[in-house]
């Protein structure tokens, strides 16, 4: 291989980060999704877990869970920098501060890297990386390919920086270290993509909430088409906290489904993070849609969440309860019109 064609000393050096640089996605949070998805009341151990530090946490989510490395979203344009790397005789390095073990797996799985290095003893993040790379490539001609605040003190010592998708406060701080810098922008679409994922489309489905309304004969009321428009939204809202949900806990299958694999989260266009901050996003909004209206109406709603959630993790596997199921959520939409 050309990585060792020079010496350690001398040769120029590609390291790489893996969370959300290399990779489209943060392997600590695919697997804590990877366990709601296998076992969810493990997740209610995550706090207690955490507070042994967040090293002790990766250790116990690695024991849990096994995901599929080949499968992960990984970024093309940061793939084919480290192979025009390689062809330069550039040693290509992947540092990360996700443990050892999962290095290992992600090196195996790509067969690009020279070498691999992980957190074992200590969490190899911030200055502890710049220490591994002086100790090990003292003197080196360095690029260093990362992502958030913590690289600063990485990049401080290195030759040239590549930033991922950094934000107007990094690129200032980056701007200030006076190095060769070159910037990776993928996540410039975000507003499109929350509105794919959050499914708007299928909204459509919730107007079944007006029929009450018409086969009332309400039509000249104020009311009831305010009550039924405040129903609507908060249903809407609900629906796609569900579905951003649903996504999360799928993401593991869906990577493997050519029909599926391209879906915001599952492709990594949209950040795992971004479904987890949108769930109690949308529930707050589907709180205050029907906030006032009648108690009935909120029954309705905790229904159709509980029912989903029965849905995703046990009903849909069993074929006469799924159509069961799924025709109880239309039927809760047109009653949900009427409370």
């Amino acid at each position: 291989m050309q990585g060792f064609a020079l010496k350690k000393e001398t040769q120029p050096v590609f390291v790489v980060d893996l969370d959300d640089s290399l990779l489209k996605t943060d392997l600590l949070v695919e697997k804590m999704v990877a366990l709601l998805s296998e076992s969810p009341l493990s997740v209610f151990k995550i706090p207690f877990v955490l507070l042994s530090g967040r090293l002790e946490l990766k250790r116990w989510l690695n024991k849990k869970v096994e995901i599929d490395y080949s499968a992960l979203p990984y970024r093309s344009e940061i793939i084919e920098k480290i192979k025009s790397a390689r062809h330069r005789g550039e040693r290509v390095v992947l540092l990360s501060a996700s443990l050892q073990e999962d290095v290992d797996k992600v090196v195996r799985a790509l067969q690009i890297f020279d070498e691999g290095v992980g957190s074992q003893q200590e969490n190899l993040r911030g200055s502890k990386k710049i220490s591994y790379l002086k100790a090990n490539y003292p003197g080196a001609y360095m690029t260093y390919v990362g992502n958030e605040a913590s690289d600063l003190k990485v990049w401080a010592d290195c030759e040239k920086i590549i930033a991922v998708n950094p934000s107007w406060y990094l690129r200032g701080q980056i701007q200030s270290l006076k190095r060769k810098c070159e910037y990776i922008f993928d996540n410039q679409n975000l507003p499109a993509l929350v509105i794919k994922q959050m499914r708007v489309y299928q909204w459509v489905k919730n107007f079944l909430v007006f029929l009450p309304v018409f086969a009332a004969h309400r039509f000249s009321e104020s009311a009831p088409w305010v009550n039924s428009i405040r129903a609507f939204f908060s249903f809407s809202f609900l629906a796609s906290a569900v579905y951003v949900f649903n996504d999360i806990c799928d993401l593991p299958h869906d990577r493997k489904q050519e029909t599926k694999k391209s879906r915001p989260m599952a492709s990594g266009s949209l950040p795992v993070k971004v479904g987890l901050v949108l769930i109690p996003l949308c529930l707050t909004l589907s709180a205050l849609s029907c906030w006032g209206l009648s108690v009935q109406l909120g029954g309705v709603l905790l229904g159709y969440l509980l029912m989903n959630l029965g849905y995703s993790f046990w009903i849909k596997e069993w074929l006469a309860l799924d159509v069961v199921f799924l025709a109880g959520f239309y039927t809760l939409r047109i009653f949900a019109g009427g409370v």
